[in-house]
């Protein structure tokens, strides 16, 4: 239980920023994706619908990479024609593709080959060997394994999103472990209220932004990480390298509203550095980031909403 606090407590804070004075009309939690979830609907006249829970246990029997029963193990280890995939792997595995192309490598689905070495539960944690990192570097273009940790996540948001929307539900909130979806705005017509974590302090608040119909996604070398000889090893893999991303930050905060585009964009804008990601957010029409530098300067794009 010790590993999942960091990722209940995430959840707590985002929900107690996002529904402060807001009376939740009706609620789906959960644990997926090895992380806690919640669905929170303001909507007083429309009943919470059917099969939230279905969707959210296809999805992770679809797209988890260590699973054995899951759908991507299979595929990854050629039990699964790529012909016969489902559409949800089908659909993660083209969006994967298409912000891999957008960040020029920086967010590779193929770093499942890697990903795999390292191990962030394991005690005492354990770096893996310079020789497998090589090996599986040039496994990565030969014969890819992949892994959707940094998509799937906004995979299963918009389609819990557009759900909601086909029931007719107007205003609610989706939290999967930190990925938060607004869906329309607060029965007052006022916009919601999400908060980022401080990098600093995971257990507080950096800083809250008020968002209507948008996706509030955050990485960071806090997530999931240890320490080795004085060094901080994190989650968040450069695909060139293989090991953790050092280039000076500690997260990065994305605003979408597309959810797909705000995981997939969170993490590769960590991995291309604070002037490459920002370069690309400034070139796209419907995204805004918030960057978070180890030494606490924060570097906001041109519309990300100011203090």
């Amino acid at each position: 239980m010790k590993r999942f606090l960091p990722l209940l407590l995430t959840a707590l804070i985002l929900l107690t920023a996002c529904a402060q004075n807001e009376q939740v009309v009706q609620s789906f939690e959960g644990f997926y994706f090895d992380t806690y979830i919640s669905i929170r609907v303001y909507d007083p006249g429309v009943p919470l619908p059917d099969g939230l829970k279905e969707l959210c246990e296809e999805a992770e029997k679809t797209c988890s990479a260590t699973d054995p029963d899951s759908e991507l193990y299979r595929f990854n280890r050629g039990q699964i024609d790529e012909e016969n995939l489902s559409p949800l792997l089908s659909q993660a595995l083209a969006d994967a593709e298409q912000y891999r192309l957008l960040s020029g490598g920086a967010a590779d689905p193929a770093i499942g080959n890697v990903s795999s070495l390292w191990d962030w539960h394991a005690d005492p944690p354990h770096v893996p060997d310079s020789d497998s990192i090589h090996a599986a570097l040039l496994a990565m273009k030969s014969a890819p394994e992949y892994d959707l940790g940094y998509i799937a996540k906004g995979e299963i948001s918009k389609r819990i999103a557009e759900h909601l929307k086909e029931c007719g539900i107007r205003s609610a909130l989706i939290n999967l472990g930190g990925n938060v979806v607004a869906l329309g705005e607060k029965p007052d017509g006022s916009p919601f209220t999400v908060g980022i974590q401080d990098p600093d302090e995971p257990s507080a608040l950096l800083t809250t932004v008020d968002v209507t119909d948008k996706a509030v996604v955050t990485s960071g070398s806090y997530e999931r990480c240890f320490t080795v000889d004085g060094t901080l090893y994190h989650h968040i893999l450069d695909p060139e390298t293989g090991y953790p991303v050092n280039n000076g930050l500690c997260s990065v905060t994305i605003i979408s509203s597309d959810p797909i585009a705000a995981d997939a964009l969170s993490t590769a804008c960590f991995v291309m550095g604070k002037e490459k990601g920002l370069a690309l957010i400034e070139s796209l029409d419907d995204a805004e980031a918030l960057f978070v530098s180890d030494d606490g300067k924060q570097i906001r794009s041109s519309g990300f909403p100011q203090p």
